[in-house]
């Protein structure tokens, strides 16, 4: 089968062309898909089934990343832990225990580790410091942020772990992370971070040589250690952080930077590194992935990956964001992939089932307990599927193999200055092809705006010296206002020169600055217009088409885009009609299906009350009745009666309250009820509240405007000579995939 992804980003500009061309040639071989192209995650609670076993039936990733952080902090001492690891966490019966079963078959790698906040008191070095450690997040305590206070008993822990997961669990393809955001979550040193993870990593090595090892997990790849004054530490803290001699670098450098000098210097274990990426447009995780590789290379560590495991479509505060619901993520999440494969970045993470109630519970309850707060996850808080989720699963038909031949990358050519780029790989029964369009909107158009500053400075026919200094000058004046920065070093380069066509040049460039910072709001017509006015008196050539190329550019971002795709060379036959399936703002859309089908207009993008959470609503009701009519039925046949079952029914709500669980019970045995029938009972009332949840949550999921396979449609290509074309449309923020299968 043959699969081309087609990605419009934000990393360049639409050439001057309605309609963009793309062509294929199936006979150009590149080498097999790259991990970086599969759908894989970063998994943190673990505890939906029902979410795991939909992802795994159709997605295939090729990276698990599992944070066991849930588990550590609770125990007691090293042999509790090591007892609640294997029997509660990973009992047979358990959640964790079937997400490993899941990895094993899919043949993914399966990365753990234990942070963030993993210290419990046997293990910090500061145990029994409860005070408040953060003013932002308020429960996290010193005591669970602090280095360990024995770091070979760390090491035992980390022993321990991997050889149970590796012996007891038999997992092939292991590998174990240190670090989450400790440029401020670990208080101490970045010295004693690296030691933190150097006992880990030689602790993983003495278990299995095969175990892969990385670290260390900022939340930007250039993220710099927090200094005393970083602003959500409390005044204890900072206090603390003053009397230890300040944690931060003293030269300034980015943490992982420092992390790969000390791993360089010590010879310790590495075979990854990874970092998080938020407020990132696409074209930052291409960067990022060339940035690192030249830390990597200048250490001679050539050989390690490069691991974005904490990444999602989220701009920073505030935090849930509408956005994250939206077919804008779905689309954002395809180009993102691209742009780190041309970065070298060799694995990802996107968040799976990373939530902060304490964060989300003002949005739900304010939101009338709607599915579509803007939450990580790709699903809804009770399991609904995002436009984003449809996004890997298309990718996933477009990268994966369940059995069959690994697909092959082949050449794709495009417009070098167009919004467009692509990726393709041949595989056995057909051509794929993923088109996505992404076009961020309200402050994240921000982003979108300066690359179109950079991309039009580009393609200027000012020199290549005479650019390399004006961008110079930026980087000098970044520290004055944006605006008033960029508009001094144009001004200056403007006034050295006499050569006509180059002052309306200048000219140029500060009135489409200008264009673009006229509104602290974003507004695409009004930038339009302004564009428009520039146009007029311009005497040069060159200059008319950088204006008409910008206001092109503009009006692309809000209207529908003709692409023409072409195949060539391929060795089999096609068949002339096209399966297509599409996510935008009318398919494969969960959020704009609620939207439409709300009763009263809100100002929200998915709505509130729509179909989507009546449809929530109504499962969640009728499962709560189906659980108490199979307990009951439970209840009979141990021979209680009807005033008895009354009674329950009046109490449970006391029973789910785990403060108030004890007394419940203690009434309840005086009132006839046997402590055994009690526990079998209440495990028959949530084995079928589950059972019917999942199966009406399927059926939600499946619905023909939630569903990638509810899009489905076929169209007509042409063939000619061998070449097989087809003609598509695409609205701003949309994902087609289409199939040509073998005749």
């Amino acid at each position: 089968m043959l699969f081309v992804i087609v990605l419009l980003g934000t990393g360049t500009l639409h050439s001057a062309a309605d309609t963009l061309e793309i062509e294929v040639d199936a006979s150009k071989r590149l080498g097999p898909a790259p991990d970086i192209l599969s759908s894989s995650l970063w998994i943190v609670k673990a505890n939906d089934r029902y979410r795991i076993e939909k992802f795994f039936k159709e997605n295939q990733p090729k990276e698990i990343q599992f944070t066991l952080d849930i588990l550590l902090p609770k125990t007691r001492s090293f042999k509790d832990f090591q007892n609640r690891f294997k029997n509660e966490f990973f009992n047979p019966h358990g959640v964790p225990f079937f997400l490993v079963q899941k990895a094993k078959e899919a043949g993914t790698y399966f990365i753990i580790g234990v942070d963030p906040f993993s210290m419990p008191s046997w293990l910090s070095a500061r145990s029994g410091d409860r005070r408040q450690a953060l003013t932002n997040e308020p429960w996290w305590t010193i005591e669970q942020m602090s280095p360990p206070g024995d770091l070979k008993a760390w090491a035992e822990v980390v022993s321990f772990i991997l050889k149970f997961m590796k012996n007891d669990l038999g997992v092939k393809k292991l590998g174990f992370y240190v670090g989450h955001e400790p440029n401020w979550d670990w208080l101490g040193t970045e010295e004693s971070l690296f030691k933190y993870y150097e006992y880990a990593a030689r602790a993983a090595r003495k278990v299995g040589s095969d175990i892969k090892v990385g670290g260390i997990g900022p939340w930007a790849l250039t993220a710099k250690k927090e200094d005393c004054n970083y602003q959500n530490y409390t005044s204890v803290v900072k206090s603390l952080c003053r009397k230890e001699g300040n944690w931060s670098n003293p030269k300034g450098d980015p943490l992982i930077k420092s992390f790969i000098d000390y791993v360089a210097k010590n010879d310790v274990p590495l075979d990854f590194i990874n970092w998080h990426s938020f407020q990132q447009n696409p074209l930052n995780f291409m960067n990022d992935g060339k940035t690192a590789l030249e830390w990597l290379k200048k250490s001679h560590l050539d050989t390690v990956k490069l691991y974005v495991s904490d990444w999602t479509y989220w701009a920073g505060a505030p935090y849930p964001a509408d956005y994250l619901d939206t077919e804008e993520s779905a689309s954002n999440a395809i180009t993102s992939l691209y742009y780190s494969w041309k970065g070298g970045v060799d694995w990802h993470g996107h968040d799976f089932d990373i939530s902060v109630e304490k964060h989300e519970e003002s949005a739900m309850k304010s939101r009338r307990q709607s599915e579509f707060i803007g939450a990580w996850p790709i699903f809804t808080r009770n399991d609904v599927i995002k436009p984003v989720y449809n996004s890997f699963k298309a990718l996933s038909m477009v990268t994966g193999s369940k059995g069959g031949k690994a697909p092959e990358m082949l050449d794709v050519r495009f417009p070098a200055d167009d919004n467009i780029v692509a990726i393709s790989t041949f595989k056995e029964d057909g051509v794929y092809l993923l088109l996505s369009n992404f076009v961020p909107r309200d402050k994240r158009f921000n982003y979108y705006k300066r690359n179109a500053m950079r991309q039009l400075l580009q393609k200027t026919f000012l020199s290549t010296e005479e650019k390399t200094s004006l961008k110079d000058c930026f980087e000098k004046e970044k520290g004055r206002n944006k605006k008033e920065a960029v508009l001094a070093c144009i001004e200056r380069f403007g006034t050295r020169t006499t050569d006509k066509q180059k002052i309306e040049t200048f000219s140029l460039l500060e009135k489409m600055v200008n264009c673009f910072t006229q509104d602290k709001e974003p507004s695409i017509k009004r930038m339009q217009s302004c564009v428009r006015d520039t146009m007029t008196n311009l005497g040069y050539p060159e200059n008319k088409e950088l204006a008409r190329w910008v206001s092109d550019h503009l009006r692309h971002t809000e209207s529908i885009r003709s692409v023409n795709v072409s195949i060539k060379n391929l060795p089999f036959d096609a068949d002339h009609r096209a399966v297509v399936y599409t996510i935008d703002k009318s398919h494969s859309n969960s959020c704009k299906f609620n939207k439409i089908t709300e009763l009263s207009p809100t100002n929200t993008p998915c709505g509130i009350g729509g179909s989507v959470d009546q449809a929530v609503w109504k499962t969640l009701t009728d499962a709560e009745k189906t659980a108490t009519n199979s307990l009951h039925e439970f209840l009979l046949t141990k021979g209680y009666n009807r005033d008895q079952l009354s009674f329950l029914g009046e109490s449970i709500n006391d029973y789910k309250n785990e403060t108030k669980r004890k007394d419940c019970i203690d009434r309840l045995i005086k009132k006839g009820f046997r402590l055994k029938d009690l526990k079998a009972g209440i495990k028959t009332f949530r084995d079928s509240r589950r059972r019917s949840i999942m199966d009406q949550i399927e059926k939600i999921n499946n619905r023909q405007e939630i569903a990638l396979e509810g899009s489905k449609r076929t169209i007509a290509s042409e063939s000619e000579k061998g070449r097989y074309s087809l003609s598509l449309s695409m609205d701003p923020n949309s994902v087609l995939l289409i199939v040509l299968k073998k005749g």
